[in-house]
């Protein structure tokens, strides 16, 4: 009994609970800023990326720094490939759309359109 209740515990602190993610186009709308963009640092409380295309918000060479506070769906480290990322109030979302290159075809399909009701 007592190794359950940890194991549901621990389910529970890495917060990967999401039922469903927004499309790309709800992601964007609500995202303040939306870019490709490369880790650069990972410190106690911060991330450190360097934008190198930007579709709301953001410019290519831009450096962004958002709040670092691991949620268990989102791990950053400098060994993370290039992603897409979408920022709400200076943090990637827990249970938005930021996702590795690899795994961002549709949305980046739909960003490079020019989707102009971004800004």
């Amino acid at each position: 009994m007592r190794l359950g209740i940890l194991l549901l515990a621990g389910m529970a602190a890495w917060g990967c609970g999401c039922d469903a993610l927004p499309s790309a186009v709800n992601g964007g709308a609500r995202s303040e800023k939306v870019f490709v963009g490369r880790v650069e640092s990972v410190s106690e409380g911060r991330i450190v990326l360097r934008v190198g295309e930007g579709f709301k918000g953001t410019s290519a060479g831009e450096q962004v720094v958002l709040d670092h506070r691991s949620n268990g769906c989102i791990r950053v480290s400098v060994d993370t490939p290039a992603a897409v990322m979408y920022v709400t109030n200076g943090e990637l979302e827990m249970c938005g759309r930021s996702r590795t290159l690899d795994r961002a075809a549709d949305d980046l399909k739909f960003l490079r359109k020019g989707w102009t009701s971004l800004e």
